[in-house]
């Protein structure tokens, strides 16, 4: 697995992941500060078959995951829960390192083009998702340029090919 982040001290680009145990990602879980401490922090993580999650810590137990959808090699929108706790984000990122059914603990399920969708039976939840689904395509969520699908982090400007996001 690679980890990337960006935690107020150290900047781990996410084109430019590292390699990380699941014993070490935990640690860096743990260690992750919250929004009033560094406002924009991020950590991800890319598995063996290129999947990529991150989320982001806003309080001491509360997360969001950010799940980037990529579709004919292009990336075209992101998925989110919010209200995770730190052990479920454990769990998502130990299920996520064993190439196991991570989605099914953030209610998302696995649709037959191969991308991710929500589950059926949970309409507010999917309501909420789709508009954030929404404007996460308009850049405001996510970290992926959309234009070169390379990751941009917090900038508006992709300082891979120079789009500015609206």
């Amino acid at each position: 697995m690679k980890l990337f982040k960006d935690d107020g001290k150290d900047i781990i680009d996410g084109d430019s992941p590292i390699e990380f145990s699941l014993e070490q990602a935990l640690e860096e879980i743990d260690i992750h500060p919250t929004w009033k401490i560094c406002e924009g922090n991020f950590i991800g993580f890319v598995n063996d078959r290129d999947e990529t999650i991150q989320f982001q810590r806003h309080q001491e137990n509360e997360w969001t995951i950010d799940v980037p959808i990529i579709e004919a090699g292009k990336y075209t929108h992101s998925l989110q829960v919010e209200d995770l706790s730190t052990e479920s984000v454990k769990q998502i990122v130990r299920r996520f390192f064993q190439e196991g059914d991570w989605e099914s603990l953030v209610n998302f399920k696995r649709n037959s083009n191969g991308g991710l969708e929500e589950i059926k039976d949970a309409p507010e939840q999917n309501q909420k998702h789709t508009e954030i689904s929404k404007q996460a395509k308009k850049g405001l969520f996510s970290p992926w340029c959309p234009e070169c699908q390379k990751y941009k982090g917090k900038q508006a400007e992709c300082p891979h090919c120079g789009n500015v996001e609206d």
